[in-house]
């Protein structure tokens, strides 16, 4: 498999148009989750490549492109989109490009969202990287669908809470189990004991 970024196909003089239909047809499934997607990549992501301010990173396996990141490179450090082909889900191309992008931004905490139905295929890319879960919006691009934000500004004003916090919180916000299983089982074994011994304890307080 080879990696590309397209930004340095514009400066060895191809022409990325064919390439940017062939994404679209990759990434046809992100429209599910972000409905605008298409807008977004033609009218604002693109000219953005072409500007030096974003860039995207594609994944050719015997001439097809079969993976993709799309990166934000300005005064914010983003990963935009992430995807590739499901048959490729234990190649480490999700790793691999996560590197590359990482690399291209020089960030190891970009900011990046996920929807909540997608946080179980990113878990163990959210581990790796021990990224942080800083918000949770509701209804942010699709209605009734939470949308998890990891190492970006929060919207709210719970700065004090630990990530761990977080991502329970958020948890009984969505009542989405796989969001759980961004936790260590250690520190769930905790938040059970103190959960169990507060109740306790609060039972012999009012007998």
């Amino acid at each position: 498999m080879q990696y590309f970024k397209l930004s340095q196909l514009i400066k060895d003089g191809i022409d990325i148009n064919p390439i940017i239909d062939k994404i679209l047809l990759l990434t046809v499934s992100a429209k599910k989750s972000y409905p605008e997607y298409t807008t977004w990549f033609l009218n604002k992501h693109v000219p953005g490549i072409y500007l030096g301010t974003r860039d995207t990173i594609i994944v050719v396996d015997h001439n097809n492109i079969v993976g993709i990141s799309n990166i934000k490179n300005d005064n914010e450090k983003k990963i935009c989109t992430l995807y590739f082909r499901p048959e490729y889900r234990y190649k480490r191309i999700g790793k691999i490009l996560v590197d590359k992008s990482i690399e291209a931004l020089e960030s190891r905490t970009p900011l990046i969202t996920i929807p909540s139905s997608s946080i179980y295929e990113f878990k163990n890319i959210i581990r790796r990287y021990n990224w942080s879960l800083t918000d949770c919006i509701d209804d942010c691009y699709l209605k009734g669908e939470s949308e998890l934000i990891f190492n970006g500004e929060l919207s709210k004003p719970n700065t004090d809470l630990t990530n761990e916090e977080r991502i329970l919180l958020t948890y009984k916000h969505t009542n989405n189990k796989n969001i759980l299983k961004l936790v260590s089982f250690g520190y769930i074994k905790y938040f059970i004991f103190i959960k169990i011994n507060n109740s306790k304890l609060k039972k012999s307080v009012f007998e």
